[in-house]
């Protein structure tokens, strides 16, 4: 009986970690990783962890996440001599609340989709 009432209790908490855990949203992975791609110079190999791979953007550098690592709410990868252009896929991240690139060499026009 005593194992019996251990494998539920195993069981219920496994369930319970499942449901609250979500997977992160793809859509936010892609718009991060087009980004990177649009990038050419990475001097600093500022990007170097960001891979479409890891499908958990949050421990990527100059990103920040909510509590609940669901949602990309800031990017910050200022000071880095960065040289490309802005992605308009950036727009997707629709929690993104800040998104600083001081000090980069970012050429073009600011998208459309930054609005939305």
């Amino acid at each position: 009986m005593r194992s019996y009432t251990y494998f539920l209790l195993i069981f219920f908490a496994y369930g319970v970690f499942c449901v609250t855990c979500s997977p992160f949203p793809t859509n936010e992975v892609r718009a991060i990783t087009s980004f990177k791609e649009a990038i050419y110079e990475d001097p600093n190999l500022v990007l170097s962890n960001w891979n479409a791979v890891d499908t958990d953007p949050c421990g990527w550098t100059g990103i920040t996440c909510n509590k609940e690592r669901q949602h990309v709410i800031k990017i910050n990868i200022s000071d880095s001599s960065l040289k490309g252009f802005l992605a308009p896929e950036i727009g997707q991240i629709i929690y993104l609340q800040e998104l600083t690139l001081r000090k980069n060499n970012l050429i073009g026009t600011i998208p459309k989709e930054f609005g939305m």
